[in-house]
């Protein structure tokens, strides 16, 4: 059908009245939309962004019916159509692409940098972060809180940890070895080094041994206060004092003292560590075990030369290496735990203070 001519369901284009102008020709519909073919200035790919009223003689031009819908009657002017998605879509992905842009555009090395801003400082003391200590780091290890040590949990109890010896045959050995003497002191103090026979659980003898030498040699140790030296030796009759470690059970027996927990202690005979504190340690220490062990060797030994027990003297300060580190590290939590005990030594005020672990004597001698 000739698309000019009337007929039904296509009404015939019409000219204004007072206007000859000649209706806008049109190109078939079959030469459109050929493939190559030059669209018209009737055909915009979009519409404006504000757009206006068509020009009356294409407002006169038949419409193109959408999805099976009526076409416009002839003469009546067209609807102004909305524009296409294409407008707002278009704006939206150019944003979308400059901010990705701009994202895959920024280096690796911007989010290394702030990481590393607020990352914890490795170096400074006790892992607090921030800014290194310039100034000199304690001696004695300091200790962020251990979450496998639950507050709640009185800090006596023995923390949990490897298998101990818990009996032996009540008898003792000496780890054969000898020292020079160490020390500037003119009061020489000889020692052995002895462990309870017939440990259930084995222990590594020689590490133990090499460990009560090396901290007894250590001048953070005893022999700091330049007065006294101490020498290793492997017979009783030598010895001025011995280190017994003794299984769990036989220090119940040996250090008793109205505590329910475990304790190691000096009697006359020799000073006596306890076994299960030596694998364990404190719950003070919090998983420190090496640096309980010299706290342990240097507190017995204090007592052999005749220190008794004092309470944490500077709030956050490092302990007196006197003091009951075994089971606390708080004046209040010792002060309840041993009053009307017997315990020797100093009487523990409950003033709130609480130290930070130390295991030496003088911890800053160097």
């Amino acid at each position: 059908m000739n698309p000019d001519a009337g007929g039904p369901g296509r009404p015939r284009p019409t000219s204004r009245g007072s206007d000859n102008r000649r209706p806008a020709q049109r190109r078939p519909s079959e030469k459109r939309y050929q493939r190559d073919s030059r669209r018209t200035t009737g055909e915009p790919l979009a519409a404006s962004w504000t757009p206006e009223a068509e020009p009356e003689d294409r407002a006169a031009a038949p419409s193109q019916a959408v999805d099976g819908g009526e076409e416009t009657p002839p003469g009546r002017p067209q609807a102004r159509r909305a524009p296409s998605w294409r407008v707002y879509a278009l704006p939206v992905l150019l944003v979308l692409t400059i901010i990705v842009a701009v994202d895959v555009a920024r280096t690796p090395g911007e989010d290394t940098e702030h990481a590393a801003e607020g990352a914890p400082n490795a170096g400074a003391t006790g892992g607090a972060g921030g800014a290194p200590n310039t100034e000199p780091s304690e001696p004695s290890v300091s200790f962020d809180a251990n979450p496998s040590f639950d507050p709640d949990v009185i800090s006596a109890e023995l923390p949990n940890g490897g298998p101990f010896p818990t009996t032996g045959a009540g008898t003792y050995d000496i780890v054969p070895g000898r020292s020079e003497p160490v020390g500037e002191g003119d009061s020489l103090h000889r020692y052995t080094v002895e462990y309870e026979v017939g440990f259930d659980v084995p222990l590594d003898v020689e590490a133990y041994a090499s460990t009560v030498e090396a901290t007894l040699s250590d001048p953070r140790s005893w022999i700091g206060d330049g007065a006294i030296s101490v020498q290793r030796v492997d017979t009783v009759e030598e010895a001025d004092f011995r280190v017994i470690l003794i299984s769990q059970a036989h220090a119940k027996l040996k250090c008793g003292g109205g505590v329910d927990f475990e304790a190691s202690c000096r009697r006359p005979e020799g000073v006596f560590l306890n076994a299960a504190r030596w694998v364990r340690g404190s719950r003070a220490f919090e998983g420190a075990v090496a640096q309980y062990q010299a706290y342990l060797i240097n507190h017995e030994v204090g007592h052999y030369f005749g220190h008794g027990h004092v309470p944490c003297y500077e709030d956050g300060g490092l302990a007196p290496v006197m003091m009951q580190q075994s089971w606390s590290t708080s004046n209040d939590e010792l002060h309840e735990l041993i009053e009307g005990t017997g315990q020797g030594g100093q009487a523990i005020p409950a003033d709130g203070k609480v130290c930070k672990p130390n295991g030496w004597p003088y911890p800053t001698v160097e």
